[in-house]
């Protein structure tokens, strides 16, 4: 597999998991590969509302509006490939 296939999985993997979330605007912020492991590391960033809109807010759910901002946080997460299988084995917090 190549760096496209494995950001192609890792964006895939996220979008589906975190689905109920909401999440927008997923960014690639990293991709490693590990020889000796057979492993991608593909870490990526993407917005997660973090409280609810208020009645006045609902209007604002462009993902760049003001108010919608005001509710969002960027999260970054790192997703382990298998080379040879295309199978996400980990996903974990990453700190940036």
């Amino acid at each position: 597999m190549d760096v496209k296939n494995a950001v192609a999985i890792a964006k895939a993997y996220v979008a589906d998991l975190f689905a109920e979330e909401s999440v927008n605007t997923i960014t690639i912020e990293e991709v490693a590969f590990n020889e000796q492991e057979d492993m991608w590391n593909v870490t990526l960033g993407f917005y997660r509302q973090v409280s609810p809109l208020s009645e006045s807010e609902q209007w604002a759910k462009l993902p760049y509006s003001r108010a919608a901002l005001d509710h969002l946080e960027k999260t970054y997460k790192t997703v382990q490939i298998k080379d040879s299988t295309g199978a996400v084995v980990a996903l974990r917090h990453r700190e940036i």
